[in-house]
Protein backbone atom coordinates (compact mmCIF):
# COMPACT_ATOMS: atom_id res chain seq x y z
CA UNK A 1 0.00 0.00 0.00
CA UNK A 2 1.26 3.53 -0.96
CA UNK A 3 2.09 5.91 2.01
CA UNK A 4 0.71 9.36 1.38
CA UNK A 5 2.40 12.41 0.57
CA UNK A 6 1.85 14.06 3.71
CA UNK A 7 4.37 11.19 5.57
CA UNK A 8 7.32 12.87 3.88
CA UNK A 9 6.46 16.62 5.09
CA UNK A 10 9.60 18.42 6.63
CA UNK A 11 9.46 19.05 10.51
CA UNK A 12 9.20 23.11 10.88
CA UNK A 13 13.08 23.84 12.33
CA UNK A 14 13.72 25.36 16.07
CA UNK A 15 16.03 27.75 17.29
CA UNK A 16 18.96 26.29 18.36
CA UNK A 17 20.73 26.88 21.49
CA UNK A 18 23.78 29.07 20.29
CA UNK A 19 21.03 31.05 17.94
CA UNK A 20 18.58 32.32 20.99
CA UNK A 21 21.33 32.99 23.16
CA UNK A 22 23.01 35.43 20.31
CA UNK A 23 20.08 37.29 20.08
CA UNK A 24 19.63 37.45 23.21
CA UNK A 25 23.02 39.88 23.66
CA UNK A 26 22.15 41.70 20.73
CA UNK A 27 19.01 42.50 22.59
CA UNK A 28 20.44 43.45 25.43
CA UNK A 29 23.24 45.55 23.95
CA UNK A 30 20.84 47.86 21.68
CA UNK A 31 18.44 48.32 25.24
CA UNK A 32 21.51 48.97 26.94
CA UNK A 33 22.52 51.80 24.50
CA UNK A 34 18.80 53.04 23.77
CA UNK A 35 18.86 53.49 27.89
CA UNK A 36 21.85 55.87 27.83
CA UNK A 37 20.70 57.88 24.85
CA UNK A 38 17.53 58.62 27.04
CA UNK A 39 19.89 59.32 30.17
CA UNK A 40 22.29 61.87 28.18
CA UNK A 41 19.52 63.80 26.26
CA UNK A 42 17.76 64.17 29.90
CA UNK A 43 21.12 65.69 31.37
CA UNK A 44 21.46 68.03 28.12
CA UNK A 45 18.44 68.77 27.19
CA UNK A 46 15.99 69.30 31.09
CA UNK A 47 12.68 69.38 30.58
CA UNK A 48 10.42 72.37 30.16
CA UNK A 49 8.49 71.30 33.02
CA UNK A 50 9.90 71.95 36.12
CA UNK A 51 8.98 70.63 39.23
CA UNK A 52 9.15 73.46 42.28
CA UNK A 53 9.13 72.69 45.83
CA UNK A 54 11.76 72.19 48.31
CA UNK A 55 12.18 68.71 47.26
CA UNK A 56 13.02 69.91 43.34
CA UNK A 57 14.92 72.58 44.41
CA UNK A 58 17.35 70.42 46.32
CA UNK A 59 17.24 67.98 43.34
CA UNK A 60 18.66 70.74 41.05
CA UNK A 61 21.35 72.21 43.05
CA UNK A 62 22.28 68.49 43.61
CA UNK A 63 22.40 68.79 40.20
CA UNK A 64 24.58 71.65 39.52
CA UNK A 65 26.97 70.89 42.51
CA UNK A 66 27.92 67.62 40.91
CA UNK A 67 28.62 69.85 37.56
CA UNK A 68 30.93 71.70 39.16
CA UNK A 69 32.52 68.86 41.18
CA UNK A 70 33.43 67.98 37.50
CA UNK A 71 34.97 71.19 36.70
CA UNK A 72 38.16 71.20 34.75
CA UNK A 73 38.15 75.07 34.45
CA UNK A 74 36.27 78.21 35.46
CA UNK A 75 36.12 80.61 33.36
CA UNK A 76 34.00 83.48 35.78
CA UNK A 77 32.13 83.29 39.22
CA UNK A 78 30.11 85.96 40.48
CA UNK A 79 26.78 86.15 42.94
CA UNK A 80 24.24 84.65 40.73
CA UNK A 81 26.35 83.18 38.01
CA UNK A 82 29.07 80.78 37.10
CA UNK A 83 31.41 79.68 33.60
CA UNK A 84 32.74 76.33 33.78
CA UNK A 85 34.25 73.68 31.31
CA UNK A 86 33.63 70.06 31.61
CA UNK A 87 34.64 67.14 29.88
CA UNK A 88 32.79 65.66 26.87
CA UNK A 89 29.12 65.54 27.50
CA UNK A 90 28.15 64.71 23.74
CA UNK A 91 30.31 62.23 22.54
CA UNK A 92 32.22 64.86 20.34
CA UNK A 93 35.77 64.23 22.35
CA UNK A 94 35.48 68.27 23.01
CA UNK A 95 35.09 69.69 26.60
CA UNK A 96 31.57 71.13 27.32
CA UNK A 97 31.14 75.10 28.50
CA UNK A 98 28.16 75.31 31.33
CA UNK A 99 26.48 78.56 32.57
CA UNK A 100 24.60 78.13 35.29
CA UNK A 101 22.82 81.97 35.76
CA UNK A 102 19.77 83.49 37.60
CA UNK A 103 18.43 86.91 36.91
CA UNK A 104 18.41 88.19 39.41
CA UNK A 105 14.80 89.09 39.61
CA UNK A 106 12.50 87.09 41.86
CA UNK A 107 10.12 84.64 40.72
CA UNK A 108 12.68 84.02 38.05
CA UNK A 109 14.21 80.60 37.78
CA UNK A 110 17.58 79.27 37.67
CA UNK A 111 18.94 78.65 34.20
CA UNK A 112 21.51 76.04 32.63
CA UNK A 113 23.31 76.05 29.47
CA UNK A 114 25.67 73.93 27.87
CA UNK A 115 28.02 74.58 25.26
CA UNK A 116 25.57 74.72 21.40
CA UNK A 117 22.31 74.13 23.09
CA UNK A 118 19.98 76.90 24.34
CA UNK A 119 19.59 77.79 27.70
CA UNK A 120 16.66 75.77 30.05
CA UNK A 121 14.95 76.58 33.71
CA UNK A 122 16.26 73.88 36.04
CA UNK A 123 14.32 75.06 38.87
CA UNK A 124 11.07 76.45 39.42
CA UNK A 125 10.74 80.48 40.24
CA UNK A 126 13.34 81.47 42.64
CA UNK A 127 13.24 84.44 45.47
CA UNK A 128 16.98 84.20 45.42
CA UNK A 129 20.00 82.70 44.43
CA UNK A 130 23.72 83.24 45.58
CA UNK A 131 26.98 81.91 45.16
CA UNK A 132 29.89 81.99 47.31
CA UNK A 133 33.53 80.83 46.53
CA UNK A 134 36.13 79.24 48.41
CA UNK A 135 39.41 79.96 47.09
CA UNK A 136 42.89 79.76 48.46
CA UNK A 137 46.00 81.67 47.04
CA UNK A 138 48.74 79.56 45.77
CA UNK A 139 52.57 79.81 44.03
CA UNK A 140 53.44 77.37 41.41
CA UNK A 141 57.36 77.26 42.19
CA UNK A 142 60.26 78.62 40.00
CA UNK A 143 61.32 75.99 37.52
CA UNK A 144 63.42 75.01 34.47
CA UNK A 145 66.92 76.07 33.96
CA UNK A 146 68.66 79.10 35.35
CA UNK A 147 69.12 82.67 33.01
CA UNK A 148 72.17 84.79 33.72
CA UNK A 149 71.24 88.42 32.74
CA UNK A 150 74.22 90.68 31.07
CA UNK A 151 76.39 92.26 33.65
CA UNK A 152 74.67 95.50 34.94
CA UNK A 153 75.07 98.39 37.65
CA UNK A 154 74.44 96.70 41.40
CA UNK A 155 75.64 99.63 42.97
CA UNK A 156 75.97 103.00 41.47
CA UNK A 157 77.13 106.14 44.22
CA UNK A 158 78.94 108.81 43.65
CA UNK A 159 79.86 111.37 46.65
CA UNK A 160 78.90 114.61 45.84
CA UNK A 161 80.95 118.04 46.97
CA UNK A 162 84.42 117.33 45.79
CA UNK A 163 85.72 115.84 48.91
CA UNK A 164 88.23 112.46 49.92
CA UNK A 165 89.23 110.21 52.45
CA UNK A 166 92.56 108.44 52.80
CA UNK A 167 93.62 104.33 52.69
CA UNK A 168 96.67 104.80 54.43
CA UNK A 169 98.77 102.54 56.25
CA UNK A 170 97.65 104.20 59.67
CA UNK A 171 94.95 101.85 59.19
CA UNK A 172 92.32 104.54 57.53
CA UNK A 173 89.74 101.43 55.20
CA UNK A 174 87.00 102.37 53.78
CA UNK A 175 84.11 100.59 52.37
CA UNK A 176 80.25 99.74 51.05
CA UNK A 177 78.08 96.88 52.32
CA UNK A 178 75.32 96.54 50.02
CA UNK A 179 72.06 94.80 49.52
CA UNK A 180 71.69 94.93 45.51
CA UNK A 181 67.72 95.32 44.68
CA UNK A 182 67.39 92.48 42.38
CA UNK A 183 65.00 91.86 39.67
CA UNK A 184 62.08 90.05 40.54
CA UNK A 185 62.18 86.16 40.47
CA UNK A 186 66.01 86.73 40.63
CA UNK A 187 67.64 83.64 42.86
CA UNK A 188 71.16 84.66 43.12
CA UNK A 189 73.98 87.00 42.13
CA UNK A 190 77.29 87.56 41.16
CA UNK A 191 80.32 90.92 40.75
CA UNK A 192 82.40 90.75 37.76
CA UNK A 193 84.31 94.45 38.52
CA UNK A 194 83.86 96.91 40.57
CA UNK A 195 85.09 100.67 39.80
CA UNK A 196 86.12 103.33 42.15
CA UNK A 197 86.85 107.23 41.90
CA UNK A 198 90.23 107.87 43.36
CA UNK A 199 93.74 109.23 42.54
CA UNK A 200 97.17 108.58 43.70
CA UNK A 201 98.67 110.12 46.87
CA UNK A 202 102.38 110.23 44.72
CA UNK A 203 103.93 107.64 46.47
CA UNK A 204 104.40 105.23 43.78
CA UNK A 205 105.39 101.98 45.68
CA UNK A 206 102.35 101.90 47.56
CA UNK A 207 99.47 99.52 47.16
CA UNK A 208 96.07 98.52 48.99
CA UNK A 209 93.37 95.64 48.60
CA UNK A 210 89.76 95.71 46.97
CA UNK A 211 88.40 92.74 49.29
CA UNK A 212 84.88 91.69 49.29
CA UNK A 213 83.77 90.22 52.50
CA UNK A 214 80.95 88.36 53.65
CA UNK A 215 78.97 90.06 55.99
CA UNK A 216 78.14 89.41 60.07
CA UNK A 217 74.93 89.26 61.93
CA UNK A 218 75.26 92.82 63.17
CA UNK A 219 75.86 94.46 59.34
CA UNK A 220 79.62 95.22 59.35
CA UNK A 221 82.40 93.34 57.64
CA UNK A 222 83.61 89.61 58.31
CA UNK A 223 86.69 87.99 58.13
CA UNK A 224 85.27 85.69 55.59
CA UNK A 225 87.36 86.59 52.81
CA UNK A 226 85.03 86.16 49.14
CA UNK A 227 87.79 87.54 46.78
CA UNK A 228 90.88 90.16 47.05
CA UNK A 229 92.90 92.09 44.14
CA UNK A 230 95.76 94.10 45.13
CA UNK A 231 96.01 97.79 43.14
CA UNK A 232 99.10 99.29 42.69
CA UNK A 233 99.46 103.35 43.56
CA UNK A 234 101.51 103.50 40.23
CA UNK A 235 98.44 102.45 38.32
CA UNK A 236 96.32 105.44 39.23
CA UNK A 237 95.94 108.99 38.01
CA UNK A 238 97.01 111.92 39.64
CA UNK A 239 93.70 113.78 39.46
CA UNK A 240 90.07 111.81 40.35
CA UNK A 241 89.22 109.58 37.51
CA UNK A 242 87.01 106.35 37.69
CA UNK A 243 89.40 103.41 37.68
CA UNK A 244 88.22 99.67 36.88
CA UNK A 245 89.33 96.94 39.00
CA UNK A 246 88.12 92.88 38.07
CA UNK A 247 87.13 91.12 40.79
CA UNK A 248 84.47 87.93 40.61
CA UNK A 249 82.25 86.43 43.19
CA UNK A 250 79.20 84.23 41.91
CA UNK A 251 76.77 82.27 43.54
CA UNK A 252 75.72 84.67 46.30
CA UNK A 253 71.78 83.88 47.12
CA UNK A 254 69.49 86.70 46.63
CA UNK A 255 69.28 88.77 49.66
CA UNK A 256 73.01 88.39 50.70
CA UNK A 257 74.79 91.36 51.67
CA UNK A 258 78.77 91.88 51.04
CA UNK A 259 81.10 94.12 52.07
CA UNK A 260 83.47 95.83 49.54
CA UNK A 261 86.42 97.62 51.07
CA UNK A 262 89.25 99.09 49.93
CA UNK A 263 92.30 98.60 52.70
CA UNK A 264 96.08 99.66 52.74
CA UNK A 265 98.53 96.55 51.28
CA UNK A 266 101.82 97.71 51.33
CA UNK A 267 103.87 100.91 51.82
CA UNK A 268 104.73 103.31 54.87
CA UNK A 269 102.27 105.89 53.34
CA UNK A 270 98.47 106.79 51.63
CA UNK A 271 97.84 104.46 48.91
CA UNK A 272 95.07 105.74 47.15
CA UNK A 273 92.38 108.64 47.90
CA UNK A 274 88.82 107.97 47.26
CA UNK A 275 86.30 110.42 46.25
CA UNK A 276 84.51 110.90 49.21
CA UNK A 277 81.62 112.93 51.32
CA UNK A 278 81.08 112.37 54.83
CA UNK A 279 77.25 114.07 55.30
CA UNK A 280 76.11 112.13 52.05
CA UNK A 281 73.55 111.89 50.60
CA UNK A 282 74.17 107.80 51.03
CA UNK A 283 72.81 105.38 48.67
CA UNK A 284 69.44 103.59 48.65
CA UNK A 285 70.88 100.13 49.00
CA UNK A 286 74.51 100.39 50.64
CA UNK A 287 75.89 101.73 53.47
CA UNK A 288 79.41 103.39 54.06
CA UNK A 289 81.62 101.43 56.74
CA UNK A 290 85.04 102.82 58.35
CA UNK A 291 88.22 101.15 59.98
CA UNK A 292 91.03 102.92 61.63
CA UNK A 293 92.54 99.57 62.42
CA UNK A 294 93.30 98.46 58.84
CA UNK A 295 90.06 96.30 58.82
CA UNK A 296 90.02 94.42 61.96
CA UNK A 297 87.15 96.18 63.35
CA UNK A 298 84.74 98.46 61.43
CA UNK A 299 82.19 101.08 62.11
CA UNK A 300 78.97 102.38 60.15
CA UNK A 301 79.04 106.10 59.03
CA UNK A 302 75.39 106.14 58.32
CA UNK A 303 75.26 109.59 56.08
CA UNK A 304 78.65 109.34 54.00
CA UNK A 305 79.22 108.32 50.36
CA UNK A 306 81.77 107.00 48.69
CA UNK A 307 82.27 107.37 44.97
CA UNK A 308 82.00 103.48 43.57
CA UNK A 309 80.30 101.27 41.49
CA UNK A 310 79.78 97.50 41.60
CA UNK A 311 78.56 95.48 38.74
CA UNK A 312 77.33 91.80 38.54
CA UNK A 313 74.67 89.76 36.62
CA UNK A 314 71.65 88.59 38.25
CA UNK A 315 70.36 84.98 37.83
CA UNK A 316 67.07 83.74 37.67
CA UNK A 317 65.09 80.79 36.13
CA UNK A 318 63.62 80.36 32.58
CA UNK A 319 60.02 79.95 34.11
CA UNK A 320 59.57 82.21 36.82
CA UNK A 321 57.07 81.60 40.12
CA UNK A 322 53.31 82.47 39.38
CA UNK A 323 51.17 83.65 41.88
CA UNK A 324 47.62 81.51 41.03
CA UNK A 325 44.07 81.74 42.82
CA UNK A 326 42.34 78.04 43.06
CA UNK A 327 38.77 77.04 43.61
CA UNK A 328 38.38 74.33 46.10
CA UNK A 329 34.21 75.38 46.99
CA UNK A 330 30.96 76.79 45.97
CA UNK A 331 28.43 76.80 48.23
CA UNK A 332 25.24 77.28 46.35
CA UNK A 333 22.18 79.15 48.06
CA UNK A 334 18.79 79.84 46.95
CA UNK A 335 14.87 80.54 48.29
CA UNK A 336 12.09 78.79 45.98
CA UNK A 337 9.29 81.56 45.54
CA UNK A 338 6.16 81.35 47.57
CA UNK A 339 4.88 81.52 50.91
CA UNK A 340 5.80 77.63 51.13
CA UNK A 341 9.51 78.07 50.07
CA UNK A 342 12.39 78.21 52.32
CA UNK A 343 16.09 78.36 51.42
CA UNK A 344 18.15 75.31 50.27
CA UNK A 345 21.89 75.25 50.60
CA UNK A 346 24.38 72.93 48.87
CA UNK A 347 28.73 72.67 49.00
CA UNK A 348 29.95 72.09 45.63
CA UNK A 349 33.34 70.42 45.40
CA UNK A 350 35.38 71.24 42.75
CA UNK A 351 37.93 68.28 42.57
CA UNK A 352 40.26 69.56 40.06
CA UNK A 353 40.55 72.79 42.24
CA UNK A 354 40.68 74.88 38.97
CA UNK A 355 42.32 77.88 38.77
CA UNK A 356 40.63 81.51 38.33
CA UNK A 357 41.60 83.39 35.09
Amino acid sequence: MLRSSASHRPRPRGFTMIEMVMSLMVLGIVTTAAGGLIVLSARMWPGRAVESGAGALSAALGQMAEDLAQATAVNAVAGNWVRFTVPDRDGDSMSEAVLYSWSGEAGDPLMRQLSGYRANAVTGPLDSFRLTAATRQETIPASGNLVESASAALLDASALGGGDVAVSSLGSAWGYVLTPSLPAGAVSWSIDRVQLRVRSSFTANDSFRVRVLAVSGLGLPSGAILADVVVLESALSGSMAWHDVPIAVTGLPAGTSIAVCLIHASGAGESCRVAANLVGPAPATATVVSSTTGGNVWAVRPSAALSMRVFGATSSPSTPAVATTRLGQIVISARASGAAGRTVTQGAILRNRPALP
